[in-house]
């Protein structure tokens, strides 16, 4: 699999969507939600942001300059001018990226060329995303958790509608201790004809679940977990995992079919609705979730 970025093109799309903006000043995340004087507002702060940005943009490119406002950016708090800022300056390294974009303080991006995020995206605090000798595709409303690892030197793509929970790694390549000729690698710091890696790539299709603590690895061919897959937390996926199914362990294993957990759950939720009142039932419901 290779992935070809075509040359760089400027974009003028703003940062933030105007509904998005309307429903951040009134406090409720839910779509038409906010009062009509606040939506009279979205419009100017929408064009405000677009003008910040145009006079941001010239800075990033200077070396210097653009070094130090990465350092403020990674370490800023987290409020309204923090998140404009990193949205800001990462929309001028990154080979694409779309609206709504957030990105928590303490977030690195390696070889921003290489990497490209769409939009509704939340990015917490902590995440690497390393496009170094490859590339890195993360799709729209995506949320990457807290300490997580993207290594895309044999390329990874993350589809739409994925979860990736906090401290989970994946990994498009690998370090191997023997060469194909039988000599022993050592320490991977030396220099790259001392080295052998193994790079293949990694998918993870669209409205799939990788929960806490978990490592996902190319493989001997590359990975792909299908659609609707869900990886129970601490799993070691190193093989293919095939859609609407649940997988986990070490390595991770085939646990269940998805898609009838997903039916389970939607008539529990119900159930948990309409027994609200009594306890008991109310436990039962939720049980049967957990099963």
């Amino acid at each position: 699999m290779v992935e070809r970025f075509e040359k760089e093109s400027y974009s003028m799309k703003p940062l933030f969507s105007r509904e998005y903006v309307a429903m951040a000043l009134s406090g409720d995340y839910r779509m038409g939600r906010s009062e009509v004087g606040i939506r009279r507002m979205h419009v100017v702060i929408e064009k405000m942001t677009i003008v910040g940005y145009l006079f941001l943009y010239p800075l990033a490119k200077l070396p210097i300059v653009g070094g130090l406002w990465e350092m403020i950016c990674r370490s800023w708090g987290q409020n309204v001018f923090g998140f404009f800022i990193r949205s800001a300056y990462w929309k001028t390294k990154l080979k694409e990226m779309g609206t709504n974009v957030f990105f928590d303080y303490g977030v690195h991006i390696w070889a921003p060329r290489n990497v490209k995020i769409g939009s509704d995206v939340h990015i917490d605090h902590g995440v690497i995303i390393w496009g170094t000798d490859g590339f890195v595709k993360i799709g729209s409303r995506i949320n990457i958790g807290c300490y997580s690892l993207i290594q895309g030197r044999g390329g990874v793509i993350i589809e739409d509608d994925c979860g990736i929970s906090p401290h989970v790694a994946i990994y498009s390549s690998t370090h191997y201790q023997w060469f194909p000729d039988g000599r022993r690698m050592a320490a991977s710091p030396m220099g790259r004809e001392e080295q052998y890696i193994l790079a293949k790539p990694v998918v993870i299709r669209h409205h799939s679940y990788i929960k806490y603590g978990s490592l996902v690895t190319h493989g001997q061919e590359g990975i792909v977990i299908g659609p609707y897959g869900f990886i129970l937390p601490n799993s070691l996926v190193k093989d293919d995992v095939a859609p609407e199914t649940m997988a986990g362990g070490n390595p991770a294993k085939y646990m269940r079919d998805w898609g009838e957990r997903r039916n389970v759950a939607r008539k529990s939720d119900n159930q948990l609705m309409s027994d609200g009142n009594d306890p008991h039932k109310r436990d039962d419901a939720i049980c049967s979730i957990g099963t």
